[in-house]
């Protein structure tokens, strides 16, 4: 969200959720943020892997940029583009012109991808550097940003954490001035070149990236901890009708209740969480269905949510649960 919205493109959490599940193929967000959105998903997970070579970077590129180019933004080159672009600002001035020609943009790239890994110098300076460079040589006519961010996140993901790499955009949108400036800096001829004003503004963002991650986990863990007490509470109360497995259902509902975007969550989803089959697990789904503690909210594919009095049940915040869709 964070990444695009820096960039003046914004959607919402459910057309995220739309992209990322398959049944939702028609839904115009799954075509146009499915890959973006996949590729986050991989970086969170930790699994993103870190481009070897410039074609690797233009893989990367399609997939960020999959369905978001506009006619005249599309690469003209062999891999990259062949015309020249320069960054401007508001006034139409000219900040900085991107490499060219094409061979110029291969040994930036390969120049970029050498510092990323550079074995030398501190290694998460290297990864902020190499995406100043990456931005300098702007290979693209369109979306340079955004792939750097996410070649920059794929750095963080495996120098920090996956939770970092996953919020450094919010920082980054909150603080674009401080961003775009740090770029500006290094630009301006009396610096001559020197990038230590960008790699200090970029560690004091990531700094800061890393405080904002720090406080959301601990009211997320605070959350969690009544969700849980809760539940214990229910447990060793008597005569509260639940089974074991009635439980697990409710926690994990609970927990999709407060962290989740509200589509509720697949049956395949429930059945692996409680490690049983689908059949087994639909019959206590039922169970909690008939005490009207949860619902179901879309029947293909089957999904379920807490209802009001579920939800008032563990001490949530009471709301109107989704109505029911095919």
């Amino acid at each position: 969200m964070f990444t695009n919205a820096i960039e003046g493109v914004t959607f919402t959490r459910q057309q995220i959720q739309d992209a990322l599940a398959e049944e939702n193929r028609s839904s115009p967000w799954h075509r146009r943020f499915r890959e973006l959105s996949h590729l986050y998903l991989t970086l969170g997970e930790g699994k993103g892997k870190v481009p070897e070579s410039p074609a690797d970077i233009r893989g990367i590129y399609d997939n960020v940029m999959d369905g978001e180019l506009s006619a005249d933004d599309l690469l003209d080159g062999e891999l990259f583009r062949a015309g020249s672009v320069d960054i401007t600002d508001a006034a139409g001035r000219s900040l900085h012109r991107g490499f060219h020609p094409e061979e110029k943009i291969l040994r930036g790239l390969e120049a970029t991808l050498q510092a990323m890994s550079d074995k030398a110098s501190p290694p998460l300076v290297c990864a902020i550097m190499s995406h100043f460079m990456f931005e300098a040589v702007h290979p693209f006519y369109d979306g340079n940003g955004r792939t750097g961010r996410y070649l920059l996140g794929l750095r963080l993901s495996r120098l920090l954490s996956s939770p970092t790499a996953l919020t450094l955009s919010r920082v980054l949108h909150e603080d674009r001035k401080t961003y775009y400036r740090a770029f500006t800096d290094v630009e301006e001829h009396l610096n001559r070149g020197d990038g230590t004003p960008f790699a200090l503004a970029l560690l004091r963002l990531i700094f800061e990236a890393q405080g904002q991650l720090e406080e959301d986990l601990s009211a997320r863990e605070y959350l969690l901890k009544g969700l849980t007490e809760k539940l214990q509470d229910l447990q060793d109360a008597p005569g509260h009708g639940l089974s074991e497995h009635g439980f697990r259902i409710l926690f994990l509902l609970g927990q999709v209740d407060l962290f989740g975007t509200g589509s509720g969550t697949k049956l395949d989803e429930i059945a692996e969480y409680l490690d049983l089959s689908s059949p087994h697990s639909r019959r206590y789904l039922t169970g909690l269905e008939k005490q009207e503690l949860i619902a179901t909210i879309t029947k293909r594919p089957l999904r379920f949510t807490l209802t009001t009095k579920g939800r008032l049940l563990l001490g949530l915040t009471e709301q109107e649960p989704p109505v029911l869709t095919t």
